[in-house]
């Protein structure tokens, strides 16, 4: 997926990275089954309270704040949600790419290097402690929907991101995702985009554009 702004080839000036799915594996169902053990309450039912309801959405866009997240997560519930809890849960639902983390350290010092999530401002205080490669890579440049107050695949997103790593123009910057609802986003933002595979595929067109 190419968008207006150049061919694949073209010179980057910034490199941005999806983290979930790509950066590392995100295992939903393991975070419900801890969340589950943790308040007594079926997986089923806290997804259906928390994630399709719509409510986690909103913490991701940053309509709510984190403590007000949780409250809301704990009245849905009927059962306390706490920190520790969504933390702990969040943390054991993400496995480290580490060919993937190898060829971000690669690019570390050569380009702008950015990583953005959709999640809330809980995930945005704690990445060093849930994901410490992310935060030694690409720290201070780890952009969390919730704390932007835009998310993917929302164009406004993106260019955010662009303005924090320097101004880069759309044209110059690659973004790489598992998602192709997320890439559409940034492509209309002006992005190059590539959709992640695997670190083969991703070294490969890492390549192409000279990196």
């Amino acid at each position: 997926m190419t968008p207006p702004g150049g061919p694949v080839g073209a010179r980057l000036d910034a490199v941005i990275f999806d983290m979930d799915g790509v950066l590392c594996d995100y295992d939903f169902a393991a975070r419900m089954a801890h969340m589950a053990r943790l308040t007594g309450c079926a997986p089923a039912d806290i997804e259906a309270a928390i994630f399709a309801s719509g409510w986690d959405d909103r913490s991701d866009r940053g309509e709510i704040g984190g403590d007000e997240y949780l409250r809301g997560c704990t009245a849905r519930l009927g059962a306390e949600v706490t920190r520790e809890a969504w933390l702990q849960a969040r943390g054991l639902a993400m496995t480290p790419k580490s060919e993937v983390l190898d060829l971000a350290r690669g690019l570390a010092g050569r380009d702008a290097l950015g990583a953005i999530t959709n999640n809330n401002e809980w995930l945005a205080a704690n990445v060093l402690s849930l994901f410490p490669a992310v935060h030694e890579i690409f720290a201070p440049h780890v952009f969390v929907s919730g704390v932007l107050k835009h998310a993917k695949p929302d164009p406004k997103a993106f260019r955010h991101v662009l303005d924090k790593l320097g101004g880069v123009a759309p044209a110059r910057a690659l973004f790489i995702d598992d998602s192709a609802a997320y890439l559409a986003g940034a492509a209309e933002a002006g992005l190059h985009t590539h959709l992640f595979v695997d670190a083969k595929d991703l070294a490969a067109a890492l390549a192409r554009h000279g990196l």
